[in-house]
Parts: C-alpha cells; sequence; structure tokens
C-alpha cells in the first residue's frame, strides 16, 4: 500500500482555508470598534441574549458585527479616499461636492428637510401646508405676546443658498421663486415679524470670497455668519444700523466640520480658517449677562445655529438666555422675564413651525 505524500504546498493551501474562517473571528475578538467612528454617531453596543430577546437577537447581533468590523474605519477611509481623488466622488448620499473643495449638504437623503430640492426650486409649498404653517406660528405669536413679550422669527438661510456659486453645475435649477422666500412674504403679510437675511448674506459672499460666512466641511455657518444674523436681528427689532465687521482674526485653521465627518475624509481636506471677532467672547454656556447698550432681555430658543447666536447677542443686549427647541420648558420661559423671544430655524426644516408649539 502506497503512502500518500503531503507536500509543503498542501499543508499551506490547507492553513489558508481554514485561515479564511478563523482570522475574522479571531480579529473580530480582539480588534473589535477600535478606532473612533467617523460616522458623527456612536457605534452600535454588543446586544444581550436572553429569553426575552431571542427573537430579535440574531438581527441586533448582525448589525453589531457589521459595525463593528476591525480595521472598518481604515477601509472606508481608503474606499472614500478613491472616490473622492480619483473620481470626484462623494461616495456618501447626503455629501455634495461643490467646486472649490466646497461640501454641501442633500439633507433629503437624512429625511432632515430640504436643501437640493429648495435650492433646486422643486420645493413648492401647497396652499395647505402654506397655511399650516402660518397659522401655527401665528398662534406661537399670540402666546408670547400674551406672556408680554415680543415675537421675532430667525430663519437661517441654507448654506446652498448662500454659496450657490460653489454648486456643481449638475445640479440644476427651476425656473420660479424659492419655497423658502414664498414663505417669509405669506409670514410677514401675516403680522409676522421674520428676520431672514438670506439677501444680505448673498450679498456679502459675492462681494468678498475671501471671507466666508459659512464653513467649507460644515452646514453650519462661522463666526462671522453669526454676526450678520445678529446685525440682522438687531437690526429689525431696534434699528441699529448694520456695520462692517472688519476687526476680526482667525483663531485656528480646521478641516473637521460634520460633512467632512460623514466623508471620513478629512486628512484629505484643506483646513480652513477659524474666526474669531475680538468684540466677542464665545463659550458653551447657555445664559450670558451683561451691561450694554440695550437694556433687553432676550430668549433664544433654536436648533444647533443657536450656539454661536447667544454670546453675539449678549454683546448688545442687557441679558440673553438660550435653549434648544426640544429641550425647552415652558416655566423656563415664563421665569426668564424676557422682553424678547426669537425662535429660530434652520430653512432646511421650516415646514417643521407647523407643528412646534411652546406650551407642549
Amino acid at each position: 500500500m502506497k503512502k500518500t505524500k503531503i507536500c509543503v504546498s498542501d499543508i499551506v493551501w490547507i492553513i489558508c482555508f481554514f485561515s479564511l474562517f478563523y482570522i475574522p473571528a479571531i480579529l473580530f475578538m480582539c480588534c473589535r470598534g477600535e478606532g473612533e467612528s467617523t460616522e458623527n454617531r456612536t457605534l452600535i453596543e454588543k446586544p444581550v441574549f436572553s429569553a426575552d430577546t431571542i427573537d430579535e437577537f440574531p438581527s441586533q447581533y448582525s448589525a453589531y458585527y457589521e459595525d463593528n468590523i476591525p480595521f472598518k474605519q481604515n477601509l472606508v477611509f481608503a474606499y472614500n479616499a478613491i472616490l473622492f481623488k480619483i473620481f470626484n466622488d462623494s461616495g456618501v448620499e447626503s455629501v455634495v461636492l461643490g467646486n472649490d473643495g466646497w461640501l454641501f449638504y442633500n439633507s433629503e437623503a437624512k429625511m432632515d428637510g430640504s436643501t437640493l430640492t429648495e435650492y433646486k426650486r422643486t420645493k413648492v409649498y401647497d396652499e395647505e401646508e402654506l397655511q399650516n404653517i402660518i397659522n401655527n406660528t401665528v398662534a406661537q405669536k399670540e402666546y408670547i405676546e400674551s406672556l408680554g413679550m415680543d415675537f421675532v422669527l430667525l430663519i437661517v438661510p441654507n448654506k446652498e443658498e448662500v454659496y450657490s456659486q460653489y454648486m456643481p453645475k449638475e445640479i440644476k435649477r427651476c425656473e420660479g421663486d424659492a419655497s423658502c422666500d414664498v414663505l417669509v412674504e405669506r409670514l410677514k403679510n401675516a403680522g409676522i415679524n421674520v428676520v431672514y437675511p438670506k439677501e444680505l448674506m448673498v450679498e456679502l459672499a459675492e462681494n468678498d470670497e475671501s471671507v466666508r460666512l459659512y464653513r467649507k466641511y460644515d452646514t453650519h455657518w462661522n463666526a462671522l455668519g453669526a454676526v450678520v444674523a445678529t446685525q440682522e436681528l438687531e437690526r429689525i427689532i431696534c434699528g441699529k444700523p448694520l456695520v462692517a465687521y472688519t476687526s476680526y482674526g482667525v483663531s485656528e485653521y480646521s478641516n473637521i466640520g460634520d460633512l467632512s465627518k460623514m466623508l471620513n475624509i478629512a486628512q484629505l481636506l484643506e483646513p480652513e480658517e477659524q474666526y474669531i471677532v475680538p468684540e466677542y467672547q464665545l463659550n458653551d454656556g447657555t445664559f450670558y449677562e451683561k451691561d450694554n447698550v440695550i437694556p433687553k432681555k432676550v430668549f433664544l430658543v433654536g436648533d444647533s445655529f443657536r450656539k454661536q447666536l447667544g454670546p453675539f447677542l449678549a454683546s448688545d443686549f442687557q441679558n440673553v438666555e438660550v435653549e434648544e427647541r426640544s429641550a425647552l420648558q415652558i416655566e423656563q420661559l415664563i421665569n426668564s422675564g424676557a422682553d424678547i423671544v426669537i425662535l429660530e430655524y434652520a430653512e432646511r426644516r421650516a415646514e417643521k413651525m407647523g407643528e412646534f408649539s411652546f406650551q407642549r
């Protein structure tokens, strides 16, 4: 009987075969979840198995495994880097690559309001939607006035509207008015004191391209954009004239923004200036008080854009309190003794104004 001779190459192939099964498992046990998530969220945690979770456990564990694959962030970065550098493609549906390195937000892809449809002029409010927003906003105004306070509505323009010159040419605009322009006009006709600084910001952006009002790699405005909005608020509220800000500086250079995080390619982007305005001291507080030229108390309710507005408003108003819309407690507003209540909405979420209530 002949003995079967085992070659070294056969052993190598056998080892390689079994490695395909065991190495991924070993790596997952040793290296799972290493590094920070670059997707602006926390990684899925390992589910707990029990009799109560037996039906959902397989799908939950599958989602956990996929989210914690070893070296996932490195692989995602390599993939996105190739798309970005070679094919000029973001690889992420919610991020649009603009001209000269600008990034824009496709909020519709995340069901986060309207940016591209607004930009393309394909978003149109029907009469029922318009009337719902108007009626509810009037109701909020009347409630605030019943408390002895003045009501002001601030709508923050979409970055895509202010810096349309950097939007990619393949995204075409239709003829017609922007839906937010129509909404603002109707709100003003209904007696709402609306501040929508799009026209002013577009003019400033076109006249001096060296100074930016919005961040290139983020959906939000920067310090100078917040200053412009503050000045427009003060002009509408108390007739204070606009002042051209020439005294600003650069605190740092950064390529980090919510859009660059979505792409996971911040390292490939050229850092941009982060502006500071010497007259203002920014901090993360929600309450500001100082003796200033306008002896009025302001209560600002808004979304993430509110964060930089607070200290800028506090430079000219005696007292400013800031709160997130979803966290607002009506007792907090009533006890504030505010003279002016500013309700702030990002343009892309303007349709949500039909659902908001101070008295929820």
